[in-house]
Formats: C-alpha cells, sequence, structure tokens
C-alpha cells in the first residue's frame, strides 16, 4: 500500500486504513484522538487538493473540520470554527450568486420514530441559510410527531394506508412551499450546510437532480452516477419539484423507486450531478442505491384551464392563419386570443374581419410598428385569464401546448414555463440553429434551467407561458428604443431578468411547437444583423447590472411606454 505524504497523518493504524489527523487537533484545539481519526480515503481525498489556491478553497478539510466540530464539546474556539466550516461549505460552488435566498422542502417517512428518527428530524430542523419546509409523513396508528406539531416549519401528514416515502412524495409534489425538495429518513442525518448547498449548486449548475457523499464508520462513501457506474445515497437526494413535475412523478409500480427515478432520469438525459462533500452522516450500516429497470409513471391530473394567448404580427398573412388556426385548436384548455396587427403596410381588414366570429378573440391594431414585445405588454392589460403565452405569427402551437403548460405551472407553482420546439422550414437555417436531432426529420431547439454564473437565451421564448401576475410583477418586456431595436434581445434580457429578481421557472422536456425557420424572420434578415448585435450588446449590460446586486426588475420593464398605441377594435 502506498504511502500517503502528509506531515499532518499520525499514528497510523488499522493497516494504514486510519490515521490521527494534527492538523484538526491544532485548528480545533480538540486532544481526543478518536474525534480526529480519519479514514484513508479522506486522506487521499485531502491531500490530492493541495496545494491549494487561493481563489479556491480545499474542499476537503472543511469538511473533516465540520465532523470534528459536531462530535465535539462547544467552546469559543469550536464554535468559531464551525461557523467558518458553515461558511465555507456554503460557498464552495458558489460563482456568481443571484440574490435569493432559496427555499426547500424536505419529506421525512417513518412508521416508528426512535432516538435516530429524533436526530434525523433535528439535524433538519438546524438547517442554515435557508428557508426550511419539513413535511413529517407518519406511517402509525399513532402520533409519531406530536412534539414538533407547534413547529412553524413542519407540516404532518398520515398515511394511514403505509404506502411509503415516494408515494407520499409523489402526492405532495403539487402542495409544496418551493421550487427544489429532498428526502430524508431515520438512517442519516444532515449537515447544517445540506439543503443550502443542494439548492445552490443546482441553481448554479443548471441541474436537476443531486446526490452527495456521506458520511460513514468506514469513511467516505462517494455517490457516483456516470457511463461506468451508479450508486448513490437516496438520502442525500435534493432535486427540482419542476424536473419531477415533468417526468410525471413516481413510477406506478416498482421494487425500488429510488433506483426507478435515477434510470429514468438518465433515460431522460436529465442533468445529475454528484457532490464530493458529504452532506449526511450515515447513523447505520446502508446499502447504496442503484438504477434498477425504468417504469411507467403516475402521473398528475388537473382539470381544464385558461390561458390568454397573443398573436402579434406584421405581414406575413399566410403564416399568421395557420399559427392562429393552430391555437384554436387547442384541447383541454380554454384560450382567449388576442390577434395584434403591427401596423401592417397593407390593408388587414378582411383578413381581421375573418376572425370576429369567434368569441374568445380579441383583435387589436397598432398605431406604428413597435414590435412584438411591446405589442404583449400592451395587451396584458385587457388579459381575462390568470396566465398569457407568447405565440410567434410564424409558428404553429401543437394541439395540446397550453393544457400542458397550465397543468406544469399549475402543479409546480412556477412563474413561467417553456418547452422544446420542433423546427420546420428552410433546411440550411434548421440545421444552423437545431440544438439537436432526435432523427431526420425531427430537429429541436431545447429549453434548459439557467446556469448562475452564464446569463444566456436559455428558455425558447415561443413556448414561453406566464403567470399574468409574474409577468407584471417583473415590470413586463423591456424597450430597446424602436420597432427594429425591439425584435431581437429582448426576451433574452427578460428570462434572464426573471430568473436574477427569484422567479420560478419550470422548464419542460416535451415538444409543444413547431417553430418555422425563414428568411424573413427576425434573426435571419441580414439587414437586421447589426442591429442584432446592438440589441444583444443592450441586454448583456442590462444583466451585467442586475448582477451587481439586488434589483426592482420593473425599473428595466417598459410594460406602459407604449400603452396608447393599440387600439382595441
Amino acid at each position: 500500500m502506498q504511502e500517503i505524504d502528509c506531515p499532518f497523518r499520525l499514528n497510523v493504524r488499522d493497516e494504514g486504513q486510519v490515521a490521527t489527523c494534527a492538523y484538526l487537533q491544532q485548528v480545533t484545539g480538540v486532544a481526543d484522538e478518536t474525534v480526529c481519526e480519519v479514514h484513508r480515503s479522506a486522506c487521499e481525498a485531502c491531500c490530492s487538493a493541495f496545494p491549494s489556491m487561493t481563489a479556491q478553497l480545499n474542499p476537503v478539510l472543511p469538511s473533516l473540520l465540520y465532523n470534528v466540530c459536531s462530535q465535539s464539546t462547544m467552546t469559543d474556539r469550536i464554535g468559531r470554527v464551525q461557523e467558518w466550516c458553515d461558511r465555507v461549505l456554503l460557498s464552495n460552488s458558489a460563482g456568481y450568486r443571484r440574490s435569493v435566498v432559496h427555499g426547500c422542502d424536505a419529506v421525512f417517512y417513518a412508521e416508528a420514530l426512535k432516538e435516530d428518527g429524533h436526530r434525523s428530524i433535528e439535524s433538519l430542523l438546524e438547517q442554515k441559510h435557508i428557508q426550511l419546509t419539513l413535511h413529517l409523513v407518519d406511517g402509525s396508528d399513532g402520533d409519531l410527531f406530536c412534539q414538533y406539531r407547534e413547529n412553524p416549519r413542519v407540516r404532518i401528514h398520515r398515511d394511514t394506508q403505509r404506502r411509503g416515502l415516494f408515494a407520499n412524495l409523489h402526492d405532495l409534489l403539487p402542495v409544496l412551499d418551493s421550487q427544489y425538495v429532498a428526502l430524508a429518513s431515520a438512517k442519516s442525518t444532515s449537515r447544517s450546510f445540506r439543503l443550502a448547498n443542494g439548492t445552490m449548486q443546482l441553481d448554479q449548475d443548471g441541474a436537476e437532480f443531486l446526490f452527495a457523499a456521506a458520511e460513514t464508520t468506514e469513511g467516505i462513501i462517494d455517490s457516483v452516477v456516470d457511463d461506468s457506474k451508479v450508486q448513490f445515497h437516496v438520502d442525500s437526494l435534493v432535486m427540482r419539484r419542476s424536473s419531477l413535475i415533468d417526468m410525471g412523478g413516481i413510477a406506478e409500480h416498482s421494487t425500488d423507486f429510488a433506483g426507478e427515478l435515477l434510470a429514468r432520469a438518465l433515460d431522460q438525459q436529465r442533468k445529475i450531478i454528484c457532490d464530493s462533500t458529504p452532506t449526511i452522516t450515515l447513523q447505520s450500516p446502508t446499502r447504496l442505491t442503484e438504477k434498477c429497470p425504468p417504469g411507467r409513471p403516475r402521473g398528475y391530473s388537473v382539470p381544464n384551464g385558461e390561458c390568454d394567448v397573443v398573436i402579434p404580427f406584421r405581414g406575413q398573412l399566410d403564416f399568421v392563419t395557420a399559427a392562429i388556426e393552430s391555437v384554436l385548436d387547442q384541447i383541454e384548455s380554454r384560450c382567449v386570443i388576442h390577434i395584434v396587427d403591427d401596423a401592417t403596410p397593407e390593408d388587414t381588414t378582411e383578413f381581421m374581419n375573418r376572425w370576429k366570429a369567434h368569441n374568445n378573440v380579441r383583435l387589436y391594431r397598432n398605431q406604428e410598428n413597435i414590435g412584438q414585445f411591446a405589442s404583449f405588454n400592451n395587451v396584458s392589460r385587457f388579459c381575462e385569464t390568470g396566465f398569457v403565452a407568447v405565440q410567434d405569427g410564424d409558428d404553429i402551437s401543437y394541439p395540446d401546448r397550453i393544457c400542458e403548460s397550465i397543468r406544469h405551472l399549475e402543479l409546480s407553482n412556477c412563474d413561467l414555463f417553456a418547452a422544446r420546439t420542433r423546427l420546420f422550414g428552410k433546411p440550411d437555417i434548421v440545421e444552423k440553429l437545431a440544438h439537436e436531432s432526435l432523427d431526420a426529420d425531427t430537429h429541436i431547439r431545447k429549453s434548459e434551467y439557467p446556469i448562475g454564473k452564464r446569463p444566456r437565451y436559455y428558455l425558447e421564448n415561443p413556448t414561453v407561458v406566464w403567470r399574468l401576475d409574474s409577468f407584471r410583477r417583473m415590470g413586463g418586456f423591456a424597450d430597446y428604443g424602436s420597432g427594429r431595436h425591439n425584435r431581437t434581445g429582448v426576451d433574452t434580457e427578460m428570462m434572464n431578468r426573471a430568473y436574477l429578481a427569484g422567479a420560478a421557472i419550470g422548464v419542460s422536456q416535451k415538444i409543444l411547437l413547431d417553430f418555422r425557420c425563414h428568411g424573413t424572420s427576425a434573426t435571419q434578415t441580414p439587414e437586421n444583423q447589426t442591429i442584432r448585435k446592438e440589441s444583444e450588446s443592450e441586454s448583456a449590460r442590462r444583466v451585467r447590472l442586475m448582477m451587481v446586486g439586488p434589483f426592482d426588475p420593473r425599473h428595466f420593464g417598459s410594460l406602459s411606454r407604449y400603452e396608447g398605441t393599440t387600439v382595441r377594435l
């Protein structure tokens, strides 16, 4: 066995597997060798992280120090070290951080409750830098959680049928308080930074599922999810509520619900990250979970919804007709359709009169060309439902687009939602714009979760559906000074403004719209390339400003800038 070259590694024993760390003793002032005992795997990880760079802390030491502090009698020195560990472990993965404190729901299930269960619950209630809602699910015939009933952060649920953790997680998803959810059991205790660090990493990486390492009696054991190996600790899992909703929730039947969920996530190429920093301590030997065959999700049903749909256009009436008809053909939802003539040069009277017979169509005309985003702003004050959808005049919505969007928004309690598009039209433009080709005829663009330190165009704006009050709270789309400048870049600024202002964003892998690729679109005409660059530069300037610190999103919007320009017919 190769010797580990570390001057602080003393009293090596158990055939080189265990040693006393003199560095931990020096920092904490704890003399007890058993408390400062370190497994060989932790020593190897710590040494491989040196020399520590000024821009990045050694990722292993804070975890080891935290473990010593948690086992030691509290002193001023231990308290200071523990407070430092909390800060470091919380910020270890952070680049840019948006100015919002995350919330997280945690679900704990038990049919009996002993001392280890109480320790696990208390460790959750002691989470730092996070707004926690703890759901305690009682699968007993008694009242297991009566002592926590008065805690304002605790919700107690009954499961008289003893269906287990994952069945209850499925039922609780639509009524959670936050956009993140974690699992817990009596098998583990959570370190105080677990949920804050987990939600931050998901946010910063644009990821959907996070697994972490665990501290055990045998040392640190990693969760691993890659092509060669899959093993994870269920109690370390933190995930996006919206992603689980989009997957249809938990499987109908499975011998291992956790393994099935991971298998389905991998099959769907969901973004999964593993954290090498231990966030839980296993209280007893526990088998690592592995993936198992994917099953059929239980799914969710919601009542038929209502939504306003805004369709601005300027010429291209054949395209617009197809767009309007696709919205008229929506299933399981009632749509109020707002058709806006954005100062088309030719006479559109006959065209507009075609739609008057539909009792769910509203007609408008702009007195000057202000662009699709300013038109959307103006029409939003006439909306009649709680949701409002973008519909470009040259795209075609799938029949289930609006009902799927509202279902996701309702179940996940998001502020805005976006999905995937299928590209069609000019082959060269399709090839240029496609993110991925599923087959020879299916070329798609994908909406993704934002990556905190890299603001970008991450949602397919033609698929976006907003909660109306959230859109207004954001201040509407921005104004870049003219109708031509307002054709591009404005949607990028809006989605980044929403993210940086703390909006809850839902993303789906479903394809809900056909995106038309043609040479006269706002992003393709050569004469618009200079204007496009100017608009993108303005978007970047605004986003940089928002990243400085807290801001009022309404100051960046222009909800009423052109209010008198749009006239209802």
